[in-house]
């Protein structure tokens, strides 16, 4: 009995396969896959939550933070890499390919610059941003962990 069980499994999992690459090109299908496989991992609870904080701090939309250019777009896109990578563990390839939807130098740029920050320069207001929302993203993981 249970080898006819996984069959019908096989035999359903291969019939998916099958419709699905005839909506989709074989490119989309994978990234469909791989992001499915990755929500064993889920953490959008934490991703969305960085894009409320981040979104309220520097009064845009998610969509501008996505997609925004020009500085204040760049600081908001930076600090939310930076929350996502350093916070939640999520590698920079992730978040460039999966979340943002942009190149990975773009985010390594964004999480280099924190490395690199000194509290002297012009980098710090945006180290005392990371650490402002920092602090909030941690409550926040700790209150849902309850």
């Amino acid at each position: 009995m249970q080898i006819v069980r996984q069959k019908d499994e096989i035999d359903r999992l291969l019939y998916n396969l099958h419709r699905g690459l005839q909506h989709y090109t074989l490119k989309e299908f994978n990234h469909f896959l791989i992001s499915l496989i990755n929500k064993k991992n889920d953490k959008n609870l934490e991703i969305n939550y960085i894009f409320e904080i981040v979104t309220n701090r520097f009064g845009i939309t998610t969509t501008g933070l996505k997609r925004g250019a020009g500085k204040n777009f760049k600081q908001a896109k930076q600090i939310s890499y930076c929350l996502m990578h350093f916070d939640l563990g999520l590698s920079i390839r992730h978040i460039s390919k999966n979340i943002f939807l942009n190149s990975s130098s773009s985010v390594q740029f964004g999480v280099t610059r924190l490395k690199k920050a000194k509290l002297t320069n012009s980098d710090k207001p945006f180290v005392l941003a990371y650490e402002s929302l920092q602090e909030k993203l941690i409550y926040f993981i700790n209150q849902n962990q309850k």
